[in-house]
């Protein structure tokens, strides 16, 4: 029995910082009509410059699914030194078994410097402007 369905899967990103590791859960849904065991591979990360040596992890990177079931595969990424700031970088996640055509899920990870933190302003917490300040040296300064 022949399922049309395409080939492209679909698209997820993420951003992140170097230092983090990443973690990216993507529920699978199996809608062939029958059993299916996964087999997933992910591709070296590329950006505009070319590849990196960092492929994303996959756990687990088989998955048996009943017909109708999902299952959850985790995508991780450690994201060292070897990373720009301020750059894309993609992957394909493959997903294939046995008599039917390989998928594909397309993976962005946007790699953002650290002045694109978010920024809090921080202030004498706790201070009321008509009462002393906590450490009482008289009214607080705003």
């Amino acid at each position: 029995r022949r399922h049309d369905c395409d080939r492209d899967l679909g698209a997820v990103s993420r951003d992140a910082y170097v230092g983090e590791t990443v973690r990216i859960p993507v529920k699978l849904k199996n809608r062939s009509g029958r059993t299916r065991a996964l087999a997933l591979t992910a591709d070296p990360l590329r950006s505009a410059s070319g590849a990196l040596p960092i492929t994303p992890s996959l756990s687990p990177s088989t998955l048996g699914l009943l017909e109708s079931q999902s299952g959850l595969v985790v995508i991780g990424i450690e994201v060292t030194n070897a990373f720009t700031p301020g750059t894309d970088y993609t992957s394909v996640i493959t997903v294939s078994s046995k008599c039917c055509g390989p998928q594909e899920l397309r993976l962005r990870l946007r790699v953002r410097p650290d002045d694109r933190a978010p920024s809090f302003p921080v202030c004498c917490g706790g201070a009321d402007h008509a009462h002393r300040d906590p450490c009482g040296k008289g009214p607080a300064r705003r």
